[in-house]
């Protein structure tokens, strides 16, 4: 469970406010802090293809303890898309 990311699908060039829709294989694990690193490794993923540098998050469920998770070791992190 090594949290990798597989981006499915792109976003035309110039593309404002695209959505990305998030979904876990692994959905049942409770580790709050690899839920953490999920959320992270979507973000960089994102960041790498597309250069993001601010963002969005809306989380239902386990997908809020992934953004609050994320947000508290990355939060201060300038190279990371800013929230």
């Amino acid at each position: 469970d090594n949290g990798k990311v597989t981006l499915i699908g792109s976003w035309p060039k110039n593309t404002k406010n695209p959505i990305c829709e998030v979904n876990y294989e692994n959905n049942r694990q409770l580790d709050f802090n690899k839920h953490g690193v999920y959320a992270t490794n979507v973000v960089k993923a994102l960041q790498n293809r597309y250069g993001i540098k601010k963002i969005n998050m809306v989380g239902h469920s386990l997908g809020n303890i992934s953004i609050i998770y994320s947000t508290l070791k990355n939060g201060n992190n300038k190279k990371m898309p800013q929230l």
